[in-house]
């Protein structure tokens, strides 16, 4: 039994404990595949499991009327910050030491790559272990400047300043992690019709 028309045929001739069974048992293989996917990306990614385990969730749970279970994870992109960012440092000419860039390790069997020109800045939203704080880097741009004012010879006088464009920079999100492995997780029909089996010879 492996053609969707032959699967089809199998649950239309289940009675309702049948139906039980499967939802249990496809319930079942929801919990373990998410487990095993938060492990798989862990092992992958340079993410924390604390991480992963709070953007993936069982999104919907198979019911006797519902025989269907999914798993999702969060698509937006992780920021880059989060893959095991560490401050470098080089030699400075009035200074002993002055920023190097950031260098970070996005998956576990590549070494860690610098980012020369990535420095970390305090964020309006997200958060961080150390804070609020994001990998950022200059985009080149120039913002429009900002009249501020400062006081000459008792009057009041504009003081325009340039401040550069900063884009967050980002690394696979946990969805496309999860993407990468899913196909190995899925279990097979073999496997689940086994366990279905098994719940309805309790």
């Amino acid at each position: 039994m492996s053609s969707p028309e032959e699967i089809a045929a199998f649950i239309k001739s289940l009675d309702m404990q049948g139906h039980i069974a499967l939802s249990k048992t496809l319930n079942a293989f929801a919990v373990k595949v998410k487990q095993e996917a938060i492990d798989a990306i862990h092992g992958r990614y340079n993410l924390e499991k604390s991480y992963i385990s709070q953007r993936m969730e069982i999104r919907t749970r198979a019911n006797p009327k519902k025989l269907e279970a999914t798993i999702s994870a969060r698509v937006r992109a992780t920021q880059l910050i989060r893959f095991g960012a560490k401050q470098e440092t080089r030699a400075g000419i009035k200074v002993a030491q002055r920023s190097g860039g950031i260098s970070v390790q996005v998956l576990r069997e590549n070494p860690r790559k610098n980012i020369t020109y990535a420095f970390a800045m305090k964020l309006k939203r997200g958060s961080f272990t150390s804070g609020n704080f994001g990998m950022v880097a200059r985009t080149g741009e120039i913002r429009k400047p900002v009249q501020r004012y400062r006081i000459r010879n008792g009057k009041k006088v504009k003081n325009g300043q340039e401040y550069h464009e900063f884009k967050t920079l980002y690394g696979p999100s946990v969805h496309g992690a999860f993407a990468w492995f899913r196909e190995e997780l899925e279990p097979s029909h073999e496997e689940i019709f086994d366990d279905f089996i098994s719940r309805l010879n309790l």
